[in-house]
């Protein structure tokens, strides 16, 4: 079922925590390399189980404040942020396809999604929970981020940018 839910882009960014009567390593081993955020075996004790969630919890906002920026290429060195290769190849699509984009005044979020290949309902559950701010917001933050990189770097003024 992990599997099914790793490999499906729709739901590849919900965070999973195994928990299990399995306690071999070869079971935990079996449920990382599928893609658990965390597995912990029973007995297990509640306090660790709310620390694991809220740790999960600050990882996945620490991913969407790096996403909101529009620039993966920058990733923090302090500390691994962990990412299904899925989601970081379908963010890497998305910010690719708006910066593709940003010269067109109407490039909309239902064009996005379509050139996503998903539902305008899909795109945007799976971009909010991913970045933390809705769509339009992100595709309005790389234009700006763009524009200030024109700015820095040629000599237009800012109604031609």
């Amino acid at each position: 079922m992990l599997k099914l839910i790793r490999n499906n882009i729709a739901t590849s960014h919900i965070p999973v925590i195994l928990l299990s009567a399995k306690t071999a390593i070869e079971s935990k081993l079996e449920g990382m390399e599928y893609g658990a955020d965390e597995y912990l075996d029973k007995p297990f004790n509640v306090s660790y189980l709310k620390a694991r969630i809220k740790n999960v919890l600050e990882q996945r906002k620490r991913l969407q404040i790096l996403y909101s920026s529009g620039n993966i290429t920058e990733i923090p060195g302090e500390e691994p942020l962990q990412i299904s290769n899925q989601d970081h190849k379908f963010m890497f699509q998305v910010i690719k396809l708006v910066k593709d984009n940003v010269s067109k005044t109407d490039f909309s979020v239902e064009e996005l999604g379509k050139l996503m290949f998903m539902s305008r309902a899909s795109f945007f559950n799976k971009l909010k929970d991913l970045t933390g701010v809705s769509p339009v917001v992100f595709i309005r933050d790389i234009r700006l981020n763009e524009a200030a990189e024109m700015l820095k770097k040629e000599d237009l003024l800012i109604k031609e940018i």
